[in-house]
């Protein structure tokens, strides 16, 4: 069952692309969306909720409930050469048949708003992090599309070279290309596995974007976040660095 809940109209789009954000590892994906959705002004037009998503729902500091939903928002600016949609949600469906179902309502929607392209992003965990600045790993349904990303002059996209896309960040771009035949691709930033979220990748998807479709969306309110987990990080291997000399102190053997 996948119901959608209307909130505002949807205009009429020019040539839309559709941005993909799901939560996912280190919440990369939904970071840059979610920095998309305010730095631009985004409007919501609708919630969908799915029966696939976690059953229970959830509860804010004022006490109110609120069922897990995929919210849509739409950007229509006439200084961006793309009009936006705009989808992102508080999980991912539980099971493989879920995100099947979902991948195909997002698809469908997007080929009735006429989009032309959907673009996903999402997380890329390598053994180790080999440069100075995250990579943006690059996939998509055709060669053509995948050479506009790595054409980027952010100089930080490359070619992901065999491997999965698990979850529905891999799914929903491949689905519209058979389905829909919309030509889609996927973005995934380097990251840590150990993090819940990752700012500093999920910047620079934005900033491939932004360089790609001029979006000049702002990343300040990411640099911030960056700065606060970087404060987190230190501070948590300062902790663990001084348990660690505690616990070899304890363990030396008593010479007299």
């Amino acid at each position: 069952m996948i119901k959608r809940k209307p909130i505002k109209d949807m205009p009429k789009l020019d040539s839309p692309l559709a941005l993909i954000g799901m939560p996912g590892i280190a919440m990369v994906g939904k970071l840059a969306l979610i920095n998309i959705v305010s730095s631009l002004n985004a409007e919501e037009s609708s919630e969908v909720y799915h029966d696939d998503l976690p059953p229970h729902v959830i509860i804010d500091e004022g006490g109110e409930m609120r069922l897990p939903k995929v919210t849509i928002f739409f950007i229509k600016n006439p200084e961006i050469s793309h009009d936006l949609v705009l989808f992102t949600s508080d999980y991912q469906p539980t099971t493989s048949a879920g995100i099947y179902q979902l991948s195909d309502y997002v698809c469908g929607y997007c080929q009735k708003l006429g989009v032309v392209n959907i673009i996903s992003t999402g997380a890329f965990v390598p053994e180790s992090l080999k440069k100075p600045y995250r990579q943006v790993y690059i996939s998509g349904s055709s060669e053509e599309f995948i050479n506009f990303f790595l054409e980027s002059k952010t100089g930080t996209t490359i070619l992901l070279k065999g491997g999965y896309i698990t979850g529905a960040n891999g799914i929903i771009p491949a689905w519209g290309k058979v389905h829909y035949d919309i030509d889609g691709a996927c973005l995934l930033a380097d990251t840590l596995p150990m993090r819940a979220l990752d700012p500093t990748a999920s910047k620079a998807i934005v900033e491939v974007l932004n360089e790609r479709y001029d979006l000049k969306s702002d990343v300040n309110k990411l640099e911030k976040q960056i700065s606060e987990v970087e404060l987190v990080s230190s501070e948590i291997k300062k902790r663990l660095k001084e348990e660690k000399e505690r616990q070899q102190r304890e363990t030396r053997p008593y010479i007299s």
